[in-house]
């Protein structure tokens, strides 16, 4: 072979190397998240939803077919893949993980309610100055918007799980919590506390994946893959399967309009 030839071939080369999806994958693509029902349950070692169906279908569409999703601790995800131990978090708000590649494309939504006792006076969610003389209960390691937490700050009383907050709440040692409405929901079913979600929301927040530095060229390359199967109504599909409700309709309950970002 005469060395034009050669470098003809090698040229050809690197460019089928910029054309393929994703490098090829010799281990599995590790996904950290938590237990976050109707989104991800965990039942021992499986875990299923829509998300997790998103996401492997996704990168399965990217070239990466062997992926694994492993529940951990919300904070310990965030550091295990700073450290590149693990290749991408779920559940992550907006510039929450700023020194990380994040995709561009939610995959659900963080619907934040203020929680109270069934005897509260309040009806409604009128605004955080309600709530200005009132004990608040808090999970350690909650990430909440930076505004919310501001506020929770100095009337925070801290618990290690949601079920000891709203435990809290019945035994009337908090005034109100700020979770997550879907989470309150389902696990009040289980629960049975007095308890009740005010309406309309406190917020409702879009949610991301974040990825370890050494996959930031993924990043864009996952989000408009993720903008494609939502647009196409595959998204629909998979929470339909999982929840009963389409994504569109979990959109609805976001109070945010359809061709919001």
């Amino acid at each position: 072979m005469n060395p034009s030839s050669c470098y003809r071939l090698a040229a050809w080369l690197f460019i089928l190397c910029l054309l393929s999806p994703v490098h090829a994958w010799s281990r599995p693509f590790r996904i950290c998240l938590e237990d976050w029902p109707p989104h991800a349950f965990v039942a021992g070692t499986s875990v299923t939803g829509p998300s997790v169906d998103i996401y492997r279908e996704a990168l399965a569409n990217l070239g990466i077919h062997t992926v694994e999703f492993l529940p951990i601790s919300y904070n310990r995800c965030s550091e295990e893949v700073r450290l590149g131990t693990m290749d991408m978090k779920l559940f992550v708000l907006a510039n929450e993980l700023p020194d990380l590649p994040t995709t561009r494309e939610p995959t659900e939504y963080w619907l934040l309610a203020a929680i109270v006792h069934r005897d509260a006076p309040w009806q409604r969610f009128t605004g955080l100055e309600t709530f200005r003389s009132s004990l608040v209960g808090t999970v350690e390691g909650y990430v909440y918007p930076e505004a919310l937490a501001r506020f929770i700050a100095p009337r925070a009383r801290m618990t290690f799980s949601p079920v000891q907050a709203y435990r809290q709440l019945e035994n009337r040692r908090v005034d109100v919590v700020f979770l997550d409405l879907v989470d309150f929901e389902t696990r009040n079913r289980a629960l049975g506390l007095p308890l009740r979600a005010l309406r309309p929301l406190v917020n409702a927040q879009p949610l991301y994946a974040a990825l370890a530095r050494p996959h930031a060229a993924l990043a864009p390359r996952l989000s408009r893959v993720l903008r494609a199967m939502r647009r196409s109504g595959r998204f629909d599909t998979l929470y339909r399967q999982h929840t009963g409700q389409g994504f569109g309709e979990w959109r609805q309950q976001a109070e945010l309009p359809e061709g919001s970002r």
